[in-house]
């Protein structure tokens, strides 16, 4: 189980008394088991959560959407490197700049930009040494962001996807930032090793995890953020996230919480053949993650060798 402040623990207890009325509460437009992958859902959580208070968040795929659930543009983000001005707007949910949406010309959902202030881990974690974050000013805070494509960025260019329907893929192509350049990740979980992305734990409502470099030898200085997840029973790509050794900002009390802190049980069971610092590094100086998933109901998601992430 994940370690939960009273915060958590109290809205669960909520959440659950709350159950019979949430089943209804949220239309998805398609479910865990039959594969689909057109929604888009971000934060893992293990303790009830019917109401998704806690976690697995449903964000917008258009902006029509967006602007209906407390999302606006952010004016003065700077677009990201090799993306021309005008081809991407950045959209944050009540001023929080922590999880951002990039929405492409046609107002489809482009991508997600995952950040944490500048001062949270400047004395933590040489968080600025890493490529595959860039530093910016968000909503008035430095800080450092970790950026997805859902599409290439040609598709950008050429104006977005101009049609795009309910039950379309949220992902087109996954396309990861690594300094000035997008990197294309496979669909399938049998080519992750091309991009040097190694096999780690499978967690019951997370999926099945690709760490790039991730092995019992890697110095953890040279750790990366984004990891893949792989459906384990398809083996299709359903999400990636991040990690980051350090302690993200929790956010106000009444909004989301969006960073998850996996405790040492849980830390182990995602990368249970990573380096010892790997474990020790995240208990001396914590770690955040984010799990975003393209399916819905991803707590549905199953693993063939796993015990459930619970027990």
């Amino acid at each position: 189980m994940v370690a939960f402040e009273s915060k958590e623990l109290l809205i669960a207890a909520l959440c659950a008394a709350l159950a019979c009325a949430a089943s209804a509460s949220t239309v998805h437009a398609g479910s865990a088991e039959d594969g689909s992958a057109n929604d888009l859902v971000v934060t893992y959580g293990s303790l009830p959560d019917p109401l998704h208070w806690l976690s697995f968040y449903s964000l917008p795929r258009t902006v029509q959407l967006a602007k209906k659930d407390g999302w606006a543009e952010v004016t003065n983000a700077s677009a990201p490197e090799l993306l021309a001005e005008g081809v991407a707007t950045t959209w944050c949910r009540q001023g929080d700049y922590r999880v951002c949406l990039l929405f492409d010309a046609a107002g489809v959902v482009a991508g997600l930009q995952a950040s944490v202030s500048v001062k949270d881990f400047d004395k933590s974690y040489p968080i600025a040494m890493e490529t595959q974050w860039r530093r910016q000013t968000l909503l008035n805070t430095e800080v450092f962001s970790a950026t997805a494509l859902f599409v290439a960025p040609r598709i950008l260019t050429e104006g977005g996807r101009k049609v795009f329907a309910e039950t379309d893929n949220t992902v087109e192509a996954l396309h990861l930032q690594n300094g000035i350049s997008f990197w294309p990740m496979p669909s399938r979980m049998q080519d992750a090793k091309d991009v040097a992305f190694e096999k780690q734990g499978c967690v019951e409502g997370m999926g099945r995890h690709f760490f790039y470099g991730m092995k019992d030898d890697l110095a953890c200085d040279e750790h990366r953020p984004f990891f893949l997840l792989f459906d384990d029973v398809t083996g299709l790509l359903h999400g990636f996230g991040v990690t980051l050794f350090g302690r993200p900002a929790a956010g106000s009390w009444f909004g989301r919480k969006w960073f998850e802190k996996p405790n040492r049980k849980l830390v182990s069971a995602m990368v249970p053949d990573g380096p010892a610092c790997f474990a020790d590094w995240a208990a001396k100086k914590g770690i955040g993650a984010l799990h975003v998933y393209f399916k819905s109901s991803p707590w549905k998601l199953e693993c063939l060798d796993m015990p459930p992430s619970n027990a």
